[in-house]
């Protein structure tokens, strides 16, 4: 489980990172499509609560 959890995560993180650089590139010209920069930050979002989400300690 801990092995598959490292493997998820880094994952996860290489997907912030794609995420981040796609960002910047949409960010980049004159006028930005706020859409498709609006729905980039969704996804990231969402990858960095399933992040936490992973590593955050359980009650059991």
């Amino acid at each position: 489980m801990m092995r598959r959890r490292l493997w998820l995560s880094l994952g996860l993180v290489v997907v912030l990172v794609l995420g981040a650089a796609l960002e910047w590139w949409l960010l980049r010209p004159l006028e930005p499509n706020p859409f498709l920069v609006g729905l980039v930050g969704l996804l990231m979002g969402g990858a960095l609560a399933l992040l936490v989400s992973l590593w955050w300690p359980r009650r059991h």
